[in-house]
């Protein structure tokens, strides 16, 4: 199976996202199946009317920050960089994060490692003081913040 992103033209961002069966596109380049897919696929009559002027671009859901991949895989709303050929989300929703070179977003401070943290404990960003926190499901009453080694106590 392959996937396809649906591309509004005026601004460049996700529509929707299609499955095709490898068998409709094989033989074809990605340019060819992209031009095959604009060919072949209906209009989502849940897009407005009148249909905008749109085009496709082949995704990958495992891109995982791959150059060769689109950077990341397509989803509704992401936007579609044309000169660099990467989706990425464009809205940022902290003012101390950056795009990087994988288009994705990063905080100032890396993230825990994972192993930090147990399974009832969820992680969050604090853009006031810059700084990660989490907060366990048993001990609600307590806040820690990440130092960049270890969790320290509110």
């Amino acid at each position: 199976m392959a996937e396809f992103a649906e591309i509004k033209t005026s601004d460049n961002i996700v529509l929707r996202v299609v499955v095709i069966n490898d068998s409709d596109i094989a033989g074809k380049t990605a340019s060819e199946a992209e031009t095959w897919v604009a060919d072949n696929i209906i209009n989502d009559v849940n897009i407005a009317d009148p249909y905008p002027s749109t085009y496709w671009k082949k995704t990958y859901l495992d891109a995982n920050g791959e150059s060769a991949k689109r950077y990341n895989g397509a989803g509704v709303d992401m936007t579609y960089d044309l000169s660099n050929e990467a989706f990425y989300w464009a809205t940022n929703y902290y003012a101390s994060w950056s795009l990087d070179s994988n288009y994705q977003w990063q905080a100032p401070t890396a993230q825990p490692p994972e192993e930090s943290l147990t399974a009832d404990e969820s992680l969050s960003w604090n853009e006031t003081d810059l700084r990660w926190e989490k907060r366990g499901t048993e001990d609600l009453n307590s806040t820690y913040y990440w130092n960049n080694s270890e969790w320290v106590v509110l």
